[in-house]
């Protein structure tokens, strides 16, 4: 009897730190859709399609690039019904998906990205952008950085597919399926090393009257850089400054509200330590 009350202790206890180890995204598999929208997720409905062609189950979520006023525009979707996300209590370091990828040129992307918050502050993300073809269900594992040692109480998963602004063409889809959290990990692990820094495409793109720049500062936990995020007319007019620090090596992203500016195309350049990059974004009112 003993022995028997021993095991079943030991499943139950094997079964809660799996349930742990591997949480998921409501609506995970995008299952359930009440509407033309997937329960649990927020975008707009132009962009967002059911899908038959799933790596399990019935469906999955398409993403796809549409046209607006003569502009392309991104193909966004957001977990939780507002695009808030949805409640957490441990720290995840990985979020993993399968997925295909059907890009119209090579500059098409397909973006995974997610976000841990305590209260209003974003405390932790993870984000990997694709942009090979890829025909068949794949998967992706995404490493999440945290810049402290902080419990999350939300995370925010959002997918995205897009085109280079210089390139008016459509057609770049992306199919997701079976979104997970994996890895409960240590608030002491000091091995999220970014290796590289970077500059991503703002999104949305056009945009009206804000939108949202990633980028990455290189180097080891504590590492320090001095960063400078500026953004320019057509006709090289300093027209805002958004980043001017010095900021520890991780992941940002930054709102940019134009309001008062004119409609048109304006471009946005990093500097950070020896690296330089500048891309292009339109403001369309």
């Amino acid at each position: 009897m003993l022995k028997n009350v021993t095991l079943f202790l030991f499943l139950m206890a094997q079964l809660f730190f799996s349930c742990a180890a591997f949480a998921q995204i409501p609506n995970k598999s995008f299952e359930e859709w009440p509407d033309s929208l997937p329960a649990s997720w927020h975008g707009s409905n132009n962009v967002i399609r059911r899908s038959a062609e799933a790596y399990s189950g019935s469906s999955s979520v398409k993403l796809q690039t549409g046209m607006y006023l003569g502009y392309v525009v991104a193909g966004v979707i957001r977990s939780g019904e507002n695009g808030n996300g949805f409640t957490v209590s441990e720290r995840y370091n990985t979020i993993s998906c399968y997925y295909k990828f059907s890009p119209s040129v090579s500059t098409s992307y397909f973006n995974v990205t997610v976000e841990f918050y305590k209260g209003e502050e974003r405390i932790g993300i993870g984000y990997k952008s694709i942009n090979g073809e890829h025909n068949e269900f794949t998967p992706v594992t995404v490493p999440v950085n945290y810049q402290s040692a902080d419990i999350p109480d939300r995370g925010v998963v959002i997918l995205s597919v897009g085109e280079d602004p210089q390139y008016q063409v459509t057609g770049t889809y992306a199919i997701i399926d079976e979104i997970s959290f994996s890895a409960i990990t240590d608030v002491n692990d000091k091995n999220n090393i970014i290796s590289n820094y970077r500059l991503e495409q703002n999104f949305p793109n056009p945009f009206n009257p804000e939108t949202t720049i990633r980028y990455s500062v290189a180097g080891q936990p504590g590492q320090y850089s001095k960063v400078s995020l500026k953004i320019y007319s057509v006709t090289g007019a300093e027209v805002a400054v958004l980043v001017n620090e010095s900021k520890p090596a991780g992941e940002y992203e930054t709102k940019l509200n134009v309001g008062g500016l004119p409609s048109g195309v304006y471009f946005y350049q990093l500097k950070a330590g020896t690296f330089i990059r500048t891309r292009k974004m339109t403001l369309l009112k």
